[in-house]
């Protein structure tokens, strides 16, 4: 019997203070991705923050990463790159996706990771690892917090 492979992404080691985000006031899906490819571009000055919006962009239009859970989960591989780059928003108000018109977006993990062929099951594996930990308990929860540190905190504890 093969044992399950154990998953080795660990959130809390790739997500950073300055690539969280609180947002309060009303805003539009697309520009809620630009706000966090913002972020990553500020980190990654080398990555192309109008490339990574057509990337990911592009991905949403095939199948929405907006799950029914509150979680969206916008993503792209990526060339150049050798680990997984992550932002995060917090939005209390929500925000609806036109392509998943269920729960409004409530918490939206965007990430890069690389194209490289031998990476694709960390890529698997930190989709699963989002989807299970951010059940609407826990985003519910997160938008109840105030400040990025405080989510930090909460999702480094959850991790």
């Amino acid at each position: 019997m093969a044992r399950p492979t154990k998953l080795t992404v660990n959130i809390k080691n790739l997500l950073k203070l300055e690539r969280v985000l609180i947002i309060n006031e009303h805003i539009e899906k697309p520009d809620l991705i630009a706000k966090l490819i913002g972020k990553i571009t500020a980190d990654y000055p080398s990555l192309d923050a109008e490339f990574l919006i057509q990337k990911i962009t592009q991905r949403e239009q095939g199948i929405s990463t907006t799950l029914d859970t509150g979680l969206s989960i916008p993503h792209a591989r990526i060339e150049g790159i050798d680990n997984f780059i992550i932002a995060l928003a917090v939005i209390s108000e929500g925000v609806i996706d036109p392509a998943s018109p269920g729960a409004p977006i409530k918490v939206m993990m965007l990430f890069l990771s690389p194209a490289d062929a031998s990476f694709f099951q960390k890529h698997l594996q930190l989709l699963s690892i989002l989807s299970s930990k951010f059940q609407p308990e826990f985003i519910e929860k997160l938008t109840s917090l105030k400040t990025a540190a405080q989510v930090l905190h909460a999702v480094a504890e959850e991790s």
